[in-house]
């Protein structure tokens, strides 16, 4: 059984389990990327699954700059080297590892991380702290 825990936290999650099922990794397609909505104390919680070669990260779908959606299209999160997750706005880029902007108009933010796990190949939500911010060089 495959268990990996990924960054994030279920604060305010009334009615979402750490084992609430969020997608198969098998459904993320070519795009490497997956919207997910979801309910959250009453209202739409939208986040977003990234596939890696490591399993997945998560993040919700909010821009930090203006709080607009990040998918510029279904499912789509990622540039079109899929190496970085892009803003459907403005076109920031972030880092898909630790939700880092490093290049547009929120420089040095982060996307708010989402606590998943994979077991037997499908993603879950997962209890845990998250990670401390580190300080990291960005590349301009």
């Amino acid at each position: 059984m495959e268990d990996h825990l990924r960054h994030g936290g279920l604060q305010g999650l009334i009615g979402l389990g750490a084992d609430t099922f969020l997608c198969r990794l098998d459904a993320i397609g070519p795009t490497r990327s997956k919207g997910i909505d979801r309910m959250r104390d009453g209202a739409p919680w939208r986040l977003f699954v990234v596939r890696t070669e490591a399993g997945a990260v998560a993040y919700e779908n909010t821009c930090p700059h203006q709080g607009a959606p990040l998918d510029w299209a279904p499912d789509t999160f990622l540039d079109i080297t899929r190496r970085f997750i892009q803003c459907s706005l403005h076109g920031a880029r972030f880092r898909i590892e630790d939700g880092l902007c490093f290049r547009g108009p929120c420089l040095g933010q982060r996307l708010r991380p989402v606590a998943v796990r994979l077991s037997d190949g499908e993603v879950h939500l997962a209890e845990a702290p998250p990670l401390p911010c580190r300080p990291s060089l960005i590349d301009r």
